[in-house]
């Protein structure tokens, strides 16, 4: 079977004149499915189509408020209420949660979960795959000098820490 790959996950994309299209189609579900970005704390109904008010949260990993890698385990069947919106997160200890709204605590947000009367009608995926990691620059010599007056000096510190602060000074 001649075929060629897709960039980035080097999916199979079989020939057009190829019967047997089944086996790399078959494949690709496969690796799209082990794909951690994809899969990994993903929010899904129990069953597809949705037939219970149930949905399935896959293991994966999340990184804790603390900085430390934590683990779930899965749950395949969370209850969601009929006719709610509800928000699915992880505690920072690893604990599945749903409530009406986001916790005031640290939490990993996973998805906001739509159920009609009897099934799930939505899922909106809230995953973040990347997290940014701000770096912390050294103090340095380029600070508000005392040949400026007190409102000035308080003025400009003050925009130079918020810059440095989000990243971008040096």
């Amino acid at each position: 079977m001649a075929e060629t790959r897709t960039t980035n996950l080097k999916l199979a994309k079989p020939a057009l004149n190829d019967r047997d299209w089944h086996a790399p189609l078959n494949a690709n579900v496969d690796a799209l499915d082990a794909v951690p970005a994809l899969g990994a704390l993903a929010v899904t109904p129990r069953e597809i189509p949705s037939a219970s008010l149930f949905v399935s949260v896959a293991a994966g990993s999340y990184v804790k408020a603390d900085g430390t890698v934590g683990a779930f385990a899965g749950n395949p069947a969370l209850a969601i209420l009929s006719g709610w919106t509800m928000r699915v997160w992880l505690t920072d200890a690893g604990a599945l949660s749903n409530g009406p709204d986001w916790p005031e605590t640290p939490h990993v947000r996973l998805a906001t979960v739509t159920a009609g009367a009897t099934t799930i009608a939505a899922i909106a995926d809230e995953r973040v795959v990347h997290r940014t990691i701000k770096p912390t620059p050294a103090l340095d010599a380029r600070t508000a000098t005392a040949t400026w007056g007190t409102t000035e000096r308080t003025m400009l510190q003050a925009v130079y820490d918020a810059v440095r602060n989000l990243g971008s000074g040096t």
